[in-house]
């Protein structure tokens, strides 16, 4: 409370608005006649002020923090998803003027971007990584008390799966998703894991389901628990397909392949329990880690990005995994990082 009356002291606006308010009811005061004109002008200057007051002390209370990566998109694309992000933001009362101003973030401050398409090199891509994963945790450290995190991302679905796994353990977040066409924003919050909507918060998604209703899991009963064996797993919940990759890849070495599949028809509605599905697609990831003879996971991913973000939560960096990103200019699937050495 202290620091917030500190702050509010030391506030330009707040004694422009005061001075102001001093000022119509000094002259009203001398010459002892309050117009009605004069008392809607009063009225409105003291209500700016209550309002001022109620905005600092609820953004003491909670932090409402954008995050925003964008990786390998033009000029053009990256002004046009800040100008949409920004829109957002503004839809949903985010105070992004008023947490520059208090705290003295600058965008960039809030914002990661890539402008070059990451490569297929796996230097290049922990590199990417733990820049975005610094970039965030300076943030962190720079807002004092608790913070809502806004996350929105154009780039690699499997970029998405590495933050979630370095950045998406300990605090409270909403991630948007892209969709235009459906309102008069594109982007959609989809995961809200405020402490008031989910209080376990992102640990949830660690837990297992005990029956599958948003996707088709096939392939578990070839695994063998007598044999140490590496499985490759192809994720298809949006795009392209990555199961016929993932077959003809290891068609050499004769490792099973388990196949993880969206029951939506096409595009996932907004409507869906999008938590739900991260942690249906979870589950069969970590039983297999679970189990005697599985070795590494080669995860071959096609999903959208909060899907995608909630299983780097779950999957963490202590899961032996290695996996690849879909390169459309080579036609194939190249690893990129293991999760255990981000």
């Amino acid at each position: 409370m202290r620091g917030t009356i500190r702050l509010i002291i030391a506030d330009q606006d707040f004694w422009l608005i005061v001075i102001a308010g001093l000022g119509f009811i000094a002259d009203a005061v001398a010459e002892r006649h309050l117009s009605i004109l004069r008392i809607i002008t009063i009225v409105a200057v003291v209500g700016l002020a209550l309002s001022y007051i109620y905005r600092k002390l609820k953004l003491q209370r909670e932090k409402k923090v954008p995050f925003l990566v964008v990786v390998g998109k033009s000029d053009e694309q990256y002004r046009d998803t800040l100008s949409q992000v920004e829109e957002t933001l503004m839809r949903y009362r985010l105070g992004v003027p008023l947490l520059e101003k208090t705290f003295g973030l600058l965008r960039e401050d809030w914002i990661f971007r890539r402008e070059s398409p990451l490569p297929p090199n796996p230097t290049a891509w922990r590199e990417t990584i733990s820049k975005i994963d610094r970039r965030f945790w300076r943030l962190a450290e720079r807002i004092p008390g608790r913070k809502v995190y806004h996350l929105f991302m154009n780039g690699p679905a499997t970029l998405a799966m590495a933050l979630g796994a370095v950045i998406g353990r300990r605090p409270e977040f909403i991630h948007y998703h892209f969709m235009p066409g459906t309102g008069t924003l594109p982007y959609h919050p989809v995961v809200d894991f405020r402490s008031e909507t989910i209080p376990e918060g992102p640990h949830i998604l660690k837990s297992r389901v005990d029956d599958y209703r948003l996707v088709r899991v096939s392939g578990m009963e070839q695994l063998d628990p007598d044999r140490c064996t590496q499985v490759a797993v192809a994720i298809h919940l949006a795009g392209h397909d990555p199961t016929g990759d993932v077959r003809q890849r290891v068609r050499a070495d004769g490792h099973p392949v388990v196949t993880i599949e969206s029951r939506f028809r096409g595009t996932i509605p907004l409507t869906a329990d999008w938590i739900r599905l991260a942690r249906e697609v979870a589950t069969p990831l970590l039983e297999m880690m679970g189990r005697e003879g599985v070795e590494r996971l080669h995860l071959f991913l096609s999903a959208p990005l909060p899907v995608a973000f909630c299983v780097g939560v779950a999957l963490g960096r202590f899961v032996r995994a290695s996996v690849y990103n879909y390169f459309p200019e080579k036609g194939a699937y190249e690893e990129v990082f293991k999760l255990e050495e981000l």
